[in-house]
């Protein structure tokens, strides 16, 4: 697979921490061009720093709020100006919110419900629609949108994250369709329990974030998200286009 991905050119959302940062320096590993994005600089800057300086040049790094649709075309259009073209995107930046596993429906806030929907749906909308208008990515490509075991299922007292993530399923479905026939695949990456910042944040307030109903009976790690990932961006899935994946140790079954 590293020949097919070897001088194709990558965006990646959310790239600072997690997922993103795994996925990117997994695509980096097998000779990809990554232009990463994230509303931290800081976890852009230490993978700058964990970059070998061989291979600097083919990292570009932006700090970038994906609810501004103003500045992810920016961040496209200077990523495509500099290394001359965008071979797929992986849309991984995304929010638990504030206060995941403690609140009903019933007592989320206006300003809560509104943080959680604007990165996660709005967000999605911005990535899609960016990097799918005609003209900016190379045809074929393929575009991976990662949600959520909760896109496919309830969350109780997380009802608003569950519906920004059903939400982003139903963008990316909807513009698989859209797309095909110009030869771009999207397909949507569904993780469970993962071991990242966020979850971890999340055990620390009290929040969902163990693995007990896990068959497999551990958190899955954000490599195993971004083998995937990478599947689905590479050639090798040429024939898959808006389906979902789960990656969950069998936890939405």
């Amino acid at each position: 697979m590293s020949s097919q991905l070897s001088g194709k050119v990558y965006v990646i959302t959310g790239s600072a921490s997690g997922i993103g940062f795994s996925t990117a320096k997994a695509l980096l590993s097998r000779g990809a061009i990554v232009a990463l994005c994230d509303i931290s600089k800081d976890g852009l800057d230490k993978f700058r720093e964990e970059t070998q300086e061989s291979n600097k040049e083919r990292v570009f790094v932006r700090e970038v709020d994906i609810t501004d649709r103003a500045a992810v075309r920016s961040f496209i259009s200077v990523a495509k100006g500099k290394f001359h073209r965008i071979d797929g995107c992986a849309n991984i930046a995304g929010t638990a919110g504030r206060r995941l596993g403690h609140e009903a429906i019933w007592d989320v806030s206006d300003e809560q419900y509104d943080f959680v929907m604007d990165i996660n749906t709005r967000g999605a909308f911005n990535v899609l629609s960016e990097t799918l208008r005609p003209g900016v990515m190379e045809e074929p490509g393929s575009v991976v949108h990662v949600s959520s075991m909760y896109g496919e299922r309830a969350f109780p007292k997380g009802s608003i994250y569950s519906a920004s993530k059903h939400a982003g399923i139903g963008l990316a479905k909807s513009a698989a369709v859209e797309a095909a026939k110009r030869g771009i695949r999207v397909n949507i990456v569904t993780p469970g329990p993962i071991n990242t910042p966020m979850l971890r944040l999340n055990q620390e307030h009290g929040g969902e974030g163990t693995a007990p109903d896990v068959p497999t009976g551990r958190l899955g790690e954000s490599e195993e998200v971004a083998n995937v990932i990478i599947f689905l961006l590479s050639s090798e899935a040429s024939y898959v286009t808006g389906a979902t994946w789960a990656v969950d140790g069998g936890a939405n079954c």
